[in-house]
């Protein structure tokens, strides 16, 4: 009897173990914590982010006839009008100036600015036209316009590009948004890291897409690779930190792979952001308390 009990209390053990291992079964490295918001979210950088919206004017100022190989042609006579267009990016708040009350806005090149010039081929659709037209454009932006997390518009102005790292500053006045820092070191490989932005424009008042992936090192180019989900409209999008820092901005992506966001260094984006400008720090002198100096 003592043995046929013995026997039940092990064959009834062994299955508790067992089940506890099917219901961990795949978790290995799981904590108690999982549950826990992770400390970048605590920090509402979806509250700092900004849609941009830039307006581009094209203007045709000239055409080759590429079916006659001709140069002669009047752009006018085609009937082109100028276009304007929209495309749009991400960025986040990066500084605040109190003195001046601007807000300085994180971005990637290509968002806030356009090429010059551009070409574009042209198909008349009027009879007895068979021809087909190279048309030489002026491009030129019309104005930046950031939305902030609630939906708030703020017209915004270029402060600085950096065209070869592909970043960008720009300035909105009045004070919005809490400024993220960039990290004091360059991320490690297999770090965890966390990024909000409007990949093919999805944002609405109060809802921006978070998203988190790992850094997997430098490629060919010396550009970071990120695991994190990028498409159109991601460009300027912030990447950071558990603490909150940043240490890179999504500014390519590949076409046919999504889970990849490729960034430029995190130095450039020191450079860049250092040149944001500290307000004056206010002095009281002593014997004159009502009197404030700044220097």
């Amino acid at each position: 009897m003592l043995q046929k009990v013995s026997s039940y209390a092990i064959i009834a053990f062994v299955s508790i173990c067992l089940l506890s291992c099917v219901t961990t079964m795949g978790c290995v490295g799981c904590s108690l914590d999982n549950n826990k918001v992770s400390n970048v979210w605590k920090l509402k950088p979806q509250e700092s982010f900004g849609l941009v919206t830039v307006l581009v004017e094209t203007k045709p100022t000239s055409c080759v006839n590429v079916t006659q190989q001709t140069e002669g042609c009047n752009v006018n006579e085609l009937g082109l009008l100028r276009r304007t267009s929209k495309s749009f990016g991400s960025s986040i708040v990066v500084g605040h100036h109190k003195e001046t009350s601007k807000t300085y806005v994180l971005t990637a090149a290509h968002v806030c600015s356009e090429n010059t010039t551009r070409q574009f081929r042209f198909v008349p659709t009027m009879p007895g036209n068979p021809n087909q037209y190279l048309i030489n454009a002026k491009q030129e932006v019309k104005s930046i316009t950031i939305s902030d997390y609630w939906g708030n518009e703020k017209s915004a102005d270029v402060y600085r590009i950096d065209v070869p790292n592909d970043l960008c500053l720009v300035t909105t006045q009045g004070i919005w948004g809490t400024p993220f820092n960039v990290s004091k070191t360059d991320p490690k490989i297999g770090q965890k890291v966390f990024n909000v932005a409007a990949p093919h424009n999805i944002w609405a008042p109060g809802m921006v897409l978070m998203m988190d992936g790992y850094y997997s090192g430098r490629g060919h180019s010396a550009f970071y690779h990120y695991t994190i989900p990028a498409r159109p409209g991601s460009s300027g999008s912030p990447i950071l930190t558990n603490s909150g820092h940043i240490v890179g901005m999504v500014q390519r992506a590949v076409l046919d792979f999504e889970n990849l966001a490729i960034s430029t260094s995190t130095q450039a984006i020191r450079e860049i952001m250092s040149t944001i400008p500290e307000d004056a720090p206010t002095v009281i002198i002593p014997g004159k308390l009502e009197s404030i100096v700044h220097f």
